[in-house]
């Protein structure tokens, strides 16, 4: 699916703007698409933007006994490595590859930011009510 911007016919980017989410022109500066609902997976075909995956946790015992376990070295080496390192990119690409990639790394207990900041939804959020059942059985088994 190739599609430009309508206004001038530039290439079109993922983009958050506070709550909302779109596909932006960079070449005119407008907006083609904007919602405040985060963009649809068939979105990332026409994102052109790169994005990176960025691997946090600096000070994060949880992230480091995760690292070492991943890399096979010692809880000491991978809290070297992460203090080391000021920003340790894990993946650079387009948005249909980070989301492959952004999910493996969620499935594998690592935390990570994507820059820019990544439009598309990655987990399935849960609901307000599904949270309100989550705590209901959580009190009654307390």
């Amino acid at each position: 699916m190739e599609e430009k911007c309508s206004y001038c016919k530039g290439n079109l980017y993922g983009k958050t703007d506070g709550k909302s989410y779109g596909l932006y022109c960079k070449t005119c500066k407008k907006w083609v698409y904007k919602s405040e609902e985060l963009l649809k997976e068939e979105e990332m075909e026409i994102d052109k933007e790169e994005y990176e995956i960025i691997l946090i946790g600096e000070g994060n015992e949880k992230q480091i006994e995760r690292i070492a376990q991943i890399a096979g070295i010692n809880i000491y080496m991978a809290g070297q490595y992460l203090r080391t390192e000021k920003e340790i990119v894990l993946y650079k690409g387009n948005a249909k590859e980070t989301y492959k990639n952004a999910r493996n790394i969620t499935k594998k207990g690592l935390l990570y930011k994507i820059e820019p900041e990544y439009p598309y939804e990655i987990l399935r959020k849960m609901t307000d009510e599904e949270k309100e059942k989550i705590t209901d059985k959580i009190r009654k088994t307390l």
